[in-house]
């Protein structure tokens, strides 16, 4: 008898080509923060930047004279989320975490690799440059009017063992299992990538009560996804930025997504 085999490339480009289908539980969006300006004190130096919200889409960031179109998210009540694309460099976005309960912004910057980079194999990425991905993330923090006093946005083990079902449409559904603090698991239960899975590094961040920060990227795909997950709201929101082309690695997409979350379970790891 033969037994049937999965066409893991056609799978593989099926990943490639997910950008319909991730706004059906996404938030509205805001314009609460238009003609707002704050000045934000980094934990890294003693410079101020500032943060100005020209319009409900324009905004500019730090001392940089080009505006940035962005599109913000309120999942709580003074906290927002809002993300952009580099206007001068579409392999880099960026998301920021605007705090105004805390006074505190998160900022997690994306940045694709090259067509060159995203195509060296992940044994020489390892030994060559210690990294498990081509996609570099930098995560930064500052204060709102000051630096921060009362720190509440930092890393955490929250959510490891936890179990969590993302609904993003019906074509969109994936399971995530939060494994340790530097990797987690995923699989696509619906859809034209059903059936895929892998495991990726992460970033963990806690913003307030049952309020995360979440941030894969991945070692096969360059891809770089961002959700903040309220867990208490069962829902999340973020975006996504990855190569669409896995061949040439010539185009890439990027979203503002949705999530409706739910609870599967639990591992307590001892």
């Amino acid at each position: 008898m033969q037994s049937s085999q999965t066409d893991w490339k056609q799978l593989l480009l099926a990943v490639g080509d997910l950008e319909d289908g991730f706004i059906e539980h996404r938030l509205p969006i805001t314009d609460k923060l238009v003609d707002r300006q704050f000045n934000l004190f980094p934990d890294s130096t003693q410079e101020p930047l500032l943060l100005h919200f020209h319009s409900p889409t324009g905004l500019t960031w730090s001392d940089e004279s080009s505006p940035k179109t962005y599109a913000a998210f309120e999942i709580r009540p003074d906290v927002f989320f809002i993300d952009w694309l580099e206007p001068d460099n579409i392999r880099a976005s960026m998301s920021l975490i605007v705090d105004l309960v805390t006074q505190e912004v998160t900022s997690l910057q994306s940045l694709l690799p090259t067509p060159l980079e995203a195509r060296q194999n992940i044994y020489d990425r390892i030994v060559q440059h210690n990294q498990m991905s081509a996609v570099r993330v930098t995560i930064t923090h500052a204060g709102i009017g000051r630096p921060r006093v009362n720190v509440i946005h930092q890393r955490t083990k929250d959510l490891i063992g936890m179990r969590l079902k993302h609904t993003y449409s019906k074509n969109h559904i994936f399971e995530h299992i939060y494994l340790n603090e530097h990797f987690f698991a995923w699989q696509s239960l619906a859809g034209a990538d059903k059936g895929m899975a892998d495991t990726e590094p992460v970033n963990y961040l806690k913003i307030g009560a049952d309020l995360y920060l979440f941030n894969w990227y991945e070692r096969l795909v360059p891809w770089s996804g961002v959700l903040l997950m309220d867990l208490a709201a069962q829902r999340a929101v973020g975006k996504m930025h990855w190569y669409t082309d896995l061949e040439m690695f010539e185009r890439l997409a990027y979203v503002t997504v949705g999530s409706h979350v739910q609870f599967l379970n639990e591992t307590i790891y001892e």
